[in-house]
């Protein structure tokens, strides 16, 4: 019939269309009722329960860092030379933020107790000498000045191997009295001084103005010795060389050495007084006398003894010679008394004799005493 109304259901019919719109119309209503549900119950929970407040972090402290031990071990060498033995170097570092100390330690003799350290990232280092290989540990426990709770433990482990041998002596002199010496000990030979066994041996080879001396035990083990006494002739220029091949190549060597010994001069000087002759090596040498020695007069003063003074002369002394007892009469014949004048001469010699001795005696007296 003309007049009816057909439809499609092609992609863009009228009626296609209006059918999705529909459905999306449906679809959008039922999600606006949903929400609308939703939001009216949170809200009344809302209205009932006020929601709690998140908690407050505590302050954190800051990280720790990673502290430690490190250890290193090598030859001890005095003057550049190895003494056999070895150095181990712990280098310890506090990994804490805090100062701290030592409160635990393997090691007293090596790092004390209560060594101090500084914070991160302070370290210090100790010294160990071993005279052995093997293995060596240190294990410590820094524990915070700050917080006693606060600790951190080190250990550290090495192992020395290898060798530190000695440097072998090596001795070579040249000189015009004793001529050349060479003195040669502590090779490294057969296993000895840490070395690996060899079967070689060390050699030397010596040579004087040009040609070769007999030496003996050229080719040694640990030890050589050699003097080859004063060169002729005596007075020249000599040269020695010593050619050492060791099994270790750094005891090896090329020694030339060199001495010149010239005549000795004679020289005359003038003393005064003298000719003396004296012999000096080497150059002219002149001697200068010392001047004579200046006597220089002292003069000498001398002191009289004080006088004596003269004593007081003694006075003189008269003798007065007694005159002799004479009889002064003599009695007359009858018994008459007359005075007798016939004194006889001898009697007065003598008293004359007398008066004069003793006169002359008292003057020689006084003489004597003046």
């Amino acid at each position: 019939m003309p007049n009816d109304l057909h439809s499609y259901d092609a992609p863009h019919s009228p009626k296609k269309g209006f059918n999705r719109k529909a459905g999306m119309t449906a679809v959008m209503g039922f999600a606006l009722a949903t929400s609308a549900f939703a939001f009216t119950a949170t809200s009344s929970s809302a209205e009932t329960q006020a929601p709690s407040a998140p908690p407050i972090a505590p302050l954190s402290q800051p990280q720790d860092h990673q502290g430690g031990i490190d250890a290193a071990a090598s030859c001890k060498q005095v003057d550049g030379k190895n003494d056999g033995t070895w150095n181990i170097v712990w280098s310890v570092q506090n990994g804490m933020n805090d100062p701290a100390k030592v409160t635990s330690t393997s090691a007293p003799a090596l790092v004390p107790l209560n060594t101090a350290f500084a914070a991160f990232p302070a370290s210090q280092t100790f010294t160990q000498n071993v005279v052995t290989t093997g293995s060596y540990d240190l294990n410590l426990t820094l524990r915070s000045t700050v917080d006693s709770e606060h600790h951190q433990d080190y250990k550290k482990s090495i192992e020395v191997s290898g060798h530190c041998p000695i440097p072998p002596v090596q001795t070579t002199t040249l000189t015009c009295a004793a001529g050349l010496t060479v003195n040669l000990s502590g090779y490294p030979v057969g296993g000895r001084n840490g070395y690996s066994k060899d079967s070689r041996m060390n050699h030397v080879t010596v040579t004087i103005d040009g040609k070769n001396p007999p030496v003996k035990d050229q080719d040694f083990a640990d030890a050589f010795s050699y003097a080859s006494g004063q060169l002729t002739p005596v007075y020249a220029t000599h040269t020695a060389r010593v050619v050492v091949d060791s099994i270790e190549r750094d005891y090896s060597f090329d020694r030339q050495l060199t001495v010149d010994c010239p005549a000795p001069v004679t020289n005359t000087v003038t003393v005064p007084g003298a000719t003396t002759t004296v012999t000096v090596p080497g150059p002219t040498v002149t001697v200068s006398a010392s001047p004579a020695p200046t006597v220089t007069a002292v003069p000498i003063t001398i002191t009289p003894a004080p006088a004596t003074a003269p004593t007081t002369a003694p006075a003189a002394v008269t003798v007065t010679p007694q005159a002799a007892t004479a009889p002064t009469s003599v009695k007359a014949g009858g018994g008459s008394s007359a005075p007798d004048s016939s004194i006889p001469m001898w009697a007065m010699a003598l008293l004359t004799v007398g008066a004069l001795g003793a006169a002359g005696a008292g003057s020689r007296l006084a003489s004597t005493r003046k």
